[in-house]
């Protein structure tokens, strides 16, 4: 099915980015300086402590009862409808997929340095040696209670933070009996993070992208590692982008939701017409340029489409960071046959939607939906109010 939207976008926001942080998937109800009200309330304006899902692609509005994934149908796409991954896009081809190719060095010998407790599930803080050189680091969640065999998650966190962004899914999926694994971008590392913000605005930045998509293809080995033979990704914001790209270049994934994602980095903080915007635009002519002939080969625009597997974008209507329109060029980056959900909010997720997210990743891959939704029930009692 195809839908029609009459909602009418806001216009990217100057500010990007912001020093209050949160963890989990509401981490980015604070970027811009967004409100983080319209996460954490139903539509009556209650405390939204057991919402279930909603009841079409198009809105964010809480059903009297929880339906199944069949009766909230997100649309279907048809054939992409976009040529061009941005609007500089033309300008330049892709490099090669092999710059993300790596010596498969099995079992992954990773080293747990300590541990924390995130609302009473355990997270295991990892280490394991980059393929690209120096240490990668993570954290790792392991199944509490009766385990789901076989079967383990990856998530790709958002900028400016680090892996545990992913706290609140990783949570959920361990009390359903999932293993989960993250790892931080090389900016976010222990001693890396920089206090200017995730990119450098040089080539650099090329470097750094390459070497986590390696580095989460290092995470899938140690999830085999442990048992796990199917294989379920989800990243939010910039993770929703470097989702993309690795499953472009890993075809392990049989299942990706990508969240407030877009094509990539030049995408943006690049305007429609072409215009650097936000921080780029205060760079001389020769320092962005050298970026983009840096990133631009590199957007993970250029690599979903090489991807057969199911994929799920969740954008917001109202998002000043990533704009439908930004967004829709990304989705049709994929191959046909994925599906859009689009969520009535601005650069965030609605707690009722976070139990959408929840079972359209997990049912496929054997967790029980019943179990998830009460999951998260039990972890987050009143809703986004909890973080």
């Amino acid at each position: 099915m195809t839908a029609t939207s009459t909602t009418t976008p806001l216009a990217p926001s100057p500010v990007h980015g912001s020093t209050h942080r949160k963890r989990g998937l509401a981490a980015f109800i604070a970027v811009a300086g967004l409100a983080a009200t319209s996460a954490c309330r139903a539509e009556d304006g209650s405390s939204a402590s057991e919402p279930p899902p909603p009841t079409s692609a198009a809105s964010s509005s809480a059903p009297t009862s929880t339906p199944s994934l069949d009766e909230t149908d997100p649309v279907t796409s048809g054939a992409p409808g976009a040529t061009a991954p941005g609007p500089l896009g033309e300008l330049v081809e892709r490099e090669d997929p092999s710059i993300f190719d790596y010596e498969v060095i099995r079992p992954v010998e990773y080293e747990v340095f300590d541990t924390t407790k995130y609302r009473g599930i355990e997270m295991q803080r990892i280490k394991f040696e980059s393929d690209r050189g120096d240490m990668a680091y993570g954290y790792l969640s392991l199944p509490v209670g009766e385990p789901v065999p076989g079967v383990g998650f990856l998530w790709a966190h958002g900028a400016p933070n680090d892996g545990t962004d992913s706290f609140d899914p990783m949570a959920v999926f361990a009390c359903a009996g999932a293993t989960s694994i993250v790892v931080d971008a090389p900016y976010a590392r222990p001693g890396a993070l920089r206090q200017d913000g995730p990119f450098t605005w040089t080539p650099k930045d090329r470097d750094e992208q390459v070497q986590l998509v390696v580095d989460m293809r290092r995470a899938l080995d140690i999830l085999a590692d442990l048992g796990a033979e199917r294989f379920g990704m989800s990243g939010i914001s910039y993770g929703g982008a470097i989702g993309g790209q690795l499953i472009g270049v890993d075809d392990r994934v049989e299942a990706a939701l990508l969240l407030l994602g877009d094509g990539g980095v030049v995408e943006r903080f690049t305007t429609e017409e072409g215009e650097p915007t936000w921080e780029i635009a205060g760079l001389t002519d020769s320092v962005r340029l050298a970026w983009y002939d840096a990133m631009l080969p590199i957007e993970p625009s250029r690599y979903i489409g090489d991807s057969e597997a199911r994929i799920l974008f969740m954008n917001g209507l109202d998002d000043p960071i990533i704009p439908p329109a930004e967004a829709e060029r990304y989705h049709a980056s994929a191959r046909p046959g994925y599906e859009v959900y689009w969520m009535d909010i601005d650069h965030s997720i609605t707690f009722s939607d976070f139990f959408f997210h929840n079972r359209w990743l997990g049912e496929p891959f054997g967790l029980d939906p019943e179990r998830l939704d009460a999951c998260t029930r039990e972890i987050f009692p009143n809703g986004w109010d909890d973080l």
